[in-house]
């Protein structure tokens, strides 16, 4: 285990395109809003609540942020690159499709403990078109 708490001193890193952070205990991710060539950020098994300080990070493809304290989906509407995203073990209760409406790339998402609010969600995933890609029948009940 590592015990990184805060994230500083990236600014500079500009064209950095691969950060991985898991397994720390950081709460807050707000000091990544210049790494705006970033295409992979691996952020596990932290204790971030929020996405707050993502906003910024146009290019990314790849989010990994399960196992954290995210509660709300909100502010993951920004990501408009993205293509993966890990929110398996988080906290989120509410989902609102506003929220994944522009992220017309995302192909994979990857979650857990779904309440009945999802279902409209997975529904979303059902009728999108995947390149190449089948999305079979989806069973509500096995959420």
């Amino acid at each position: 285990d590592n015990r990184i708490s805060h994230i500083s001193g990236l600014k500079r890193l500009v064209s950095l395109k691969v950060l991985s952070l898991s397994n720390n205990i950081i709460e807050n991710i707000d000091n990544l809003d210049n790494l705006t060539e970033l295409n992979k950020l691996e952020i596990s098994n932290n204790k971030i609540e929020t996405f707050d300080g993502l906003e910024n990070l146009k290019n990314l493809q790849e989010l990994f942020i399960d196992k954290n304290r995210i509660k709300q989906m909100e502010g993951i509407n920004n990501l408009e690159s993205l293509i993966i995203l890990f929110l398996e073990k988080n906290h989120i209760k509410e989902f609102n499709m506003s929220y994944v409406a522009n992220l017309k790339n995302l192909n994979f998402i990857f979650l857990n403990s779904l309440n009945p609010d999802f279902q409209s969600f997975l529904f979303y995933l059902k009728k999108k078109r995947f390149p190449g890609d089948y999305l079979g029948p989806l069973n509500f009940q096995s959420f």
